[in-house]
Parts: structure tokens; C-alpha cells; sequence
């Protein structure tokens, strides 16, 4: 599949998203821009340490190769033959996309390209999909809960008075505790389907018997897919398969929250930036990338960043 035709069955009927994305992307932007010296801007990043950015430059190619070996050790379940460098050149098309289609619709190029190339079922490629989305997301929010729980945030109470209640509460542990029942939810969820996808997918075609045909037709569509997609989660049960990925997935992130630091550095805010806080930055930057946004996520990455 040619880039140019993957990017025009994405993008077909997608124009209200792109109008969204742009919208927020706009105001994010202003958000993130409105007391910035584009003067001091320029100087910052024509006066940058050269060696600091090709440090950063490293350390992403290294985390993308990272990337694409726990893409392949999920895939290698269903297909033993799947090499790393068939794992890569999807990884690179699909971040293209990713980083190119309002509403991360370019997700779903991974599946297709593997189809395409690899003659690899789309239930099989979505169950990657699915299984990286579930721990990053956990990750996420594991280490905004870690910046939230460790770092002492003053507390702020927020008066309840205009909905006739005479207290105030505290959004700060609020937030906290938020953050920490998102985690057990998120776990949950993909557990249940990990551990209990096929129950559920009989279930489900056990009720559909009793209704319309129509009905018994989306449910047989389903079925198939589901068919696909349920063995290569239920892969993940294999400790040794589930301990690789999770593995992969923390040096990930180590590697990721390293360009921070090393990023600072080369303009000069070494003082400032130091791990912890380029873990803190790593994670509030992809709360603000799930938004959506135009390409490369501009404004809602400067935004979050902000």
C-alpha cells in the first residue's frame, strides 16, 4: 500500500475532524504562545548546543527501534516470522500518519500496512494496537500520579456555595485520587479483555441469536474480527510474552524521559530540567498529544508543555 493511497482512505469524510482539530489546535496554540518573545525564541534556537540536539535525535531513533521490538514481540505471537525490520518500517510509516491526520486516525495505518505488506489479519495488527495503547495509557497516568504524589502541590479549595452546598473541596486530592482509581481502571480493562475477551464475544453472539437479522449480521461481522483479535490478546497471558512487552515499554519511556534533560541542556536550562522533571514534562506533553490537533500535534503539544 503506496503512502498516498493510505493517507486518501484515511482522510476521506474526515473533514469535520480536521475542522475540530484545527479549532483546538488554534487556541492551544494562542494558549501557549500569547507571552512568548518570538525575538527570544529565535536567538534561544539559533544559539542551541548543536551536540545536545543530535544527543535528543539519538536517543528517539534509539526509543522508535525500542518501539518497533515490542510492536514485533506481540506480533511474533501470531507470526513467528515477523522480522524487526518489517516492525520498524511500519512503526515509521504509522508515526508519519500519526503525526500527520487530526484525532490520531493514523492508528489505524499500522494495522493496514502490516495486511498490506505482511499479509497480516487487521484483528491481529488492532490487537497490537490495543495492547501498546493499554500500558502507555497506564504508563501515562503512572507517572502523572507519581509527579502528583510525590511533588508537594499546595492545596486549593474550591467553594461549593453556587450549587447550595455550604463546603469547599480540595481539586488538588481530588486530582490525586482521580488519577489513581484512572489507573485501576484502565488495568481492569485491559485485563477483562485479556483474560476474559472470548466469554464476552460469545456472550454477545448468544444474545444477537435472538434478535433481528440485522443484528445477527453486525454480530457475525464482529465474530470475525473478533476471531482474529482475541488470540493475539489473549498472547499477552504468557508471562514471558507479557513480561518482554512490559519490559520494552519502561525502557521506552526511560529513553524518552532522558531527551528532556539532555534537551534543556542545549539551551542552556540544564539548572532546571533535571530527570524528574522531564518525566513530568514527558507525561503532561501526552496528555495534551491525546487531544486533537493538526499536524505534529501543534498547539496542544505547546500547550500541554506550557
Amino acid at each position: 500500500m503506496s503512502v498516498s493511497t493510505t493517507w486518501t482512505r484515511l482522510f476521506q469524510g474526515k473533514g469535520k475532524a480536521l475542522l475540530l482539530a484545527l479549532v483546538i489546535s488554534a487556541g492551544a496554540m494562542w494558549l501557549a504562545l500569547m507571552n512568548v518573545s518570538m525575538e527570544g525564541l529565535s536567538k534561544a534556537i539559533a544559539q542551541s548546543d548543536p551536540l545536545c540536539l543530535l544527543g535528543v535525535a539519538i536517543l528517539f531513533m534509539t526509543q522508535q527501534v525500542i518501539r518497533a521490538w515490542r510492536q514485533a514481540v506481540i506480533i511474533r505471537t501470531q507470526h513467528p516470522t515477523h522480522s524487526l525490520k518489517e516492525s520498524f518500517g511500519a512503526l515509521c510509516v504509522g508515526f508519519f500518519f500519526i503525526n500527520s491526520l487530526p484525532l490520531r486516525v493514523g492508528e489505524v495505518v499500522r494495522p493496514l500496512i502490516l495486511q498490506e505488506r505482511d499479509q497480516i489479519p487487521l484483528g491481529h495488527g488492532f490487537a497490537m494496537v490495543f495492547s501498546e495503547r493499554v500500558i502507555d495509557l497506564a504508563a501515562m497516568l503512572i507517572m502523572i500520579g507519581a509527579v502528583a504524589w510525590v511533588v508537594d502541590v499546595p492545596s486549593h479549595h474550591i467553594a461549593l456555595n453556587a450549587f447550595g452546598i455550604d463546603e469547599s473541596i480540595d481539586w488538588v486530592t481530588m486530582g490525586k485520587w482521580a488519577i489513581l482509581i484512572a489507573i485501576v481502571l484502565v488495568l481492569v480493562a485491559g485485563a477483562v479483555v485479556i483474560l476474559a475477551g472470548r466469554a464476552l464475544l460469545n456472550r454477545m453472539m448468544e444474545w444477537a441469536n435472538h434478535r433481528s437479522a440485522r443484528v445477527q449480521h453486525v454480530a457475525a461481522r464482529i465474530q470475525v474480527f473478533g476471531n482474529e483479535f482475541i488470540p493475539a490478546v489473549e498472547a499477552l497471558r504468557r508471562p514471558k510474552t507479557m513480561m518482554q512487552v512490559v519490559a520494552l515499554s519502561v525502557l521506552t519511556w526511560v529513553l524518552t524521559g532522558c531527551m528532556y534533560p539532555l534537551l534543556a541542556a542545549g539551551f542552556g536550562l540544564e539548572g532546571f530540567v533535571g530527570y524528574g522533571e522531564g518525566i513530568a514534562i514527558l507525561a503532561f506533553t501526552m496528555m495534551g498529544m491525546t487531544l486533537p490537533s493538526v499536524f505534529s500535534f501543534a498547539g496542544t503539544y505547546e500547550a500541554a508543555l506550557y
